[in-house]
């Protein structure tokens, strides 16, 4: 388990931050997000599709579960997986979104993994928590990164 803390003070930061994990994502990559309501789960991963998918509309699947996006040149040719585990009430309805599946085409990106803590997800896997740690001077996030390899 490797274990990484940043803070993040505003936008350029957290593209600065998103873009740095674009360099190890590739088909089979689950990025897992944890952090309260309006944190910037959502913000971060926008950045991330955005960077493999061009400047497209990318909407929380807080209501779909799933959102779907095929990356562009001059990447390499795979899908992502937005998921969002917010509305979800058990262990079923994740297996029933066919996880396992879409982690053997594509990249798969969770928000609220821990709703469903007994998922077994395939290592090596990234899960990162976002904090608000703002006050009225100062709006910043602390993101701490966990990967857990093999």
């Amino acid at each position: 388990m490797i274990k990484n803390e940043e803070i993040i003070h505003d936008l350029d930061e957290c593209a600065a931050f998103a873009y740095k994990l674009c360099e190890k994502i590739d088909i089979g990559y689950i990025l897992l997000l944890d952090g309260d309501l309006g944190v910037g789960k959502s913000t971060l991963l926008r950045y991330i599709i955005r960077y493999f998918c061009g400047d497209i509309d990318v909407p929380s699947p807080s209501y779909s579960l799933i959102q779907e996006y095929q990356t562009i040149k001059p990447h390499k040719d795979f899908m992502i997986y937005h998921l969002d585990f917010y509305r979800l009430d058990s262990y079923d309805d994740a297996l029933q979104l066919g996880i396992d599946d879409l982690i053997n085409t594509g990249a798969v990106f969770v928000e609220w993994a821990s709703q469903i803590p007994d998922y077994q997800w395939q290592k090596p896997y990234c899960h990162i928590m976002i904090k608000d740690n703002s006050n009225q001077h100062d709006t910043w996030r602390h993101m701490t990164t966990t990967i857990y390899d093999i």
